[in-house]
């Protein structure tokens, strides 16, 4: 949907979810959410994880559903994101696969997972962890 053209969904009847990604922004996020069920949440958007909790907080006040997204990034700018994943309904997380270089033993895609290499980042004082598979919604 062009920005500034949402009011066009207002009298549409479907089960299909509108979820809304440019056109959510801090300033409009009342104004906008009558006309979507879903928002798309962008840390590179709202301005890193504190802001983009603030903004998780309101939605499920509002009682949206979240798409945790991204822009093309690296694995590496994808990992703070992975830390708000558990409070959203939907993850869009694929930035890195369509880089043609990444990180090496970045993250990895397979069947609509996501993987974070054991051996790419320490996520705790005591070292690497185990892989983090299971613990992410499947992407689809």
């Amino acid at each position: 949907m062009k920005y500034g053209l949402d009011y066009k969904l207002k009298n549409i009847k479907t089960k299909i979810l509108f979820c809304a990604d440019e056109s959510f922004h801090i300033k409009n996020k009342n104004k906008i959410l009558k006309y979507y069920q879903v928002i798309n949440l962008k840390l590179d958007k709202f301005g890193g994880l504190s802001k983009s909790l603030e903004i998780i907080k309101f939605l499920k006040r509002k009682n949206k559903k979240i798409l945790l997204g991204c822009m093309v990034s690296s694995s590496l700018s994808i990992i703070p994101a992975l830390s708000l994943a558990k409070y959203c309904d939907f993850l869009d997380l694929d930035g890195a696969y369509f880089l043609k270089k990444d990180f090496k033993n970045g993250i990895t895609y397979k069947d609509s997972n996501l993987f974070l290499n054991k051996n790419f980042i320490s996520l705790n004082k005591k070292g690497p962890q185990e892989n983090l598979e299971g613990l992410f919604k499947k992407i689809s």
